[in-house]
This record gives structure tokens, C-alpha cells and sequence, in this order.
């Protein structure tokens, strides 16, 4: 299978506001089936066999400060 990605928040982390805290960033994997891990970049394509997987962690989002 041919998978491609395209997500956002992997790098910089969602922002707060009003003084609120950022969120977490994001991940995208691949559990190929020796049992290794592969991250994959924001923006990428990978090829998968059968058996392996793919896990998305979206990105939390930032906190809201002092209302």
C-alpha cells in the first residue's frame, strides 16, 4: 500500500492564547513488521506491506490563559 501524508503541528506546537500554554506537537509512524518504528516527516509518502501499520497522534491544542 502507498500511504501519503499531510499534517500540520509536527514541528512547532499549537499556540496558546491569552496567555495560555502551548499544546503538543503531533506524530505520524509506520510499525513495520521487524517491529521497528518509522517516523514519517509532515509531508511524506511511504510504502507499507502487509501487516505493518500507522499511527497518527494528532496535536493537542494550546491552552486559553487568564479569562
Amino acid at each position: 500500500m502507498t500511504a501519503d501524508t499531510l499534517a500540520n503541528h509536527r514541528l512547532v506546537a499549537p499556540f496558546g492564547l491569552n496567555g495560555g500554554e502551548t499544546g503538543a506537537v503531533g506524530r505520524t509512524s509506520v510499525r513495520r513488521k521487524d517491529g521497528t518504528i518509522q517516523v514519517l516527516a509532515s509531508t511524506e509518502r511511504v510504502e507499507l506491506a502487509a501487516g505493518e501499520a500507522i499511527t497518527v497522534e494528532t496535536p493537542g491544542g494550546g491552552g486559553y490563559g487568564k479569562v
